[in-house]
């Protein structure tokens, strides 16, 4: 019996012991957890100071404490190379990398450091990882052909800056720079490396053509504009419109022109007749009209016209208001020079203090903003109640940086208001005429 219970108390007596054992270890893992935590709050702490003051012995603390955090390595890298010591640099983000390999932002300042080391090769190896790993970042793809321009691959560097500005269209201007230097400012083989696709591509690329003395390869960029359909060619020619780039908004207008001549537009009036079709929201180089105006009516008449088969009525039928253009047509002419615009006119029972006339404005914004300044402007006499076809005209001329003038037909100001107008005004045959 004694023997049996000395076997008893051996088989038992390991359990009375192993919740202090299982007790001793929780106590030294807490310790070490809130080691580990005391260390990295540390070196975060560190880390925080060496990047402030640019001192390399906080960084080094940071690493200390942290072996295992890649954000210490990080930290000192960026300190060495402010300090322009960017082989160590290097070998800090290569540190961090092994702890975070899938870090966009640690390969992309991995591929800086080699390239400021003239590791062209590494620094290539580092950004096409980047590129791997954020395919739909536009930042490695353009540092990856920017690298890969560097290295005298062009065409694979092409391939990535397109990449970066389908994914951000901003860059594609700063594209432009790079294949004008790149291609030795030859055009063909600058598009062909860029491949312009939308219509902000084509008329950064057309205007910098443009402002580079190729004026022949802008225009023809801009008349590919008639290959466009029709909603980005308007938005096209509006932008240019907006940039006060007249001569190549009439080309990309033109172009969308069913016979129209490309050559032609300096100066002219289109449509002068009003025989052909009107547009009533073509932003281009035809009449428009005042729309939404209930005081205004605008048609093509074929009763009695000067010429041809029609001509413009204006039914006016109460306070329009004077300094508003009821009618406007934007013209190309060349600066520094005199010009003759004719017209024809009739009217029927008007009755209005403030008489239909014609103003010549330099285009300075849209046709209103242009009345209003007044600028470069020359009117016609003021056309008086007559059944018969009267001809008008109006002799201006341009300044030395004058590339388009609106044509407005629009009232003198009354003296009195509310100034109402009431009657039938037509005109015809609208021309221009270069006199010296």
């Amino acid at each position: 019996m004694l023997i049996m219970n000395r076997i008893q108390r051996a088989r038992t007596a390991p359990g009375c012991y192993l919740p202090y054992v299982v007790g001793i270890i929780s106590v030294l893992l807490c310790l070490w957890c809130s080691i580990q935590s005391l260390g990295f709050g540390l070196s975060q702490l560190y880390a925080a100071r060496a990047f402030e003051n640019n001192d390399l012995s906080f960084a080094d603390r940071a690493v200390q404490l942290a072996r295992s955090d890649p954000e210490a390595y990080l930290v000192r890298a960026a300190v060495l190379a402010k300090q322009k010591r960017f082989t160590e640099a290097t070998i800090d983000l290569e540190h961090a990398l092994d702890l975070s390999p899938r870090d966009v932002e640690l390969w992309i300042q991995l591929g800086d450091g080699r390239a400021q080391l003239l590791d062209t090769k590494g620094a290539l190896t580092a950004y096409s990882e980047a590129t791997r790993l954020a395919p739909g970042y536009a930042h490695p793809h353009w540092l990856l052909g920017n690298c890969l321009l560097k290295a005298g691959r062009l065409e694979e560097a092409f391939r990535e800056l397109r990449l970066a500005c389908t994914i951000m269209p901003a860059l594609f201007v700063k594209n432009i720079e790079l294949a004008w230097q790149s291609y030795n400012g030859e055009p063909h083989t600058v598009e062909e490396a860029l491949q312009p696709k939308t219509v902000h591509e084509r008329i950064a690329l057309a205007l910098f053509f443009s402002e580079h003395g190729r004026a022949d390869e802008a225009v023809s960029l801009f008349r590919d504009a008639g290959r466009l359909p029709a909603d980005e060619r308007q938005l096209l020619l509006r932008e240019l419109l907006d940039a006060n780039r007249f001569a190549e908004a009439y080309q990309v207008w033109a172009a969308g022109k069913a016979k129209m001549d490309l050559t032609s537009g300096v100066p002219s009036i289109s449509n002068g007749g009003f025989e052909g079709e009107i547009v009533l929201d073509d932003p281009g180089f035809d009449w428009r009209f005042q729309q939404n105006d209930r005081t205004v009516g605008a048609n093509v008449d074929t009763l009695d016209p000067r010429d041809g088969l029609q001509s413009l009525r204006l039914d006016l039928r109460g306070d329009s208001d004077p300094s508003t253009p009821l009618v406007y047509q934007l013209v190309l002419v060349k600066p520094k020079s005199h010009y003759c615009l004719r017209f024809f006119a009739r009217t029927l029972d008007l009755i209005t203090a403030g008489l239909p006339r014609v103003a010549v404005v330099e285009a300075k914004g849209n046709a209103a903003e242009s009345l209003k300044r007044h600028s470069v402007t020359e009117w016609s006499s003021p056309i008086r109640a007559d059944k018969s076809w009267q001809e008008y005209s109006v002799a201006f001329k341009t300044s030395e940086d004058t590339q388009a003038v609106f044509v407005i037909i629009t009232r003198e100001q009354c003296s009195t208001s509310p100034c109402p107008a009431f009657g039938h005004l037509w005109l015809d045959d609208f021309s221009i005429e270069k006199l010296s």
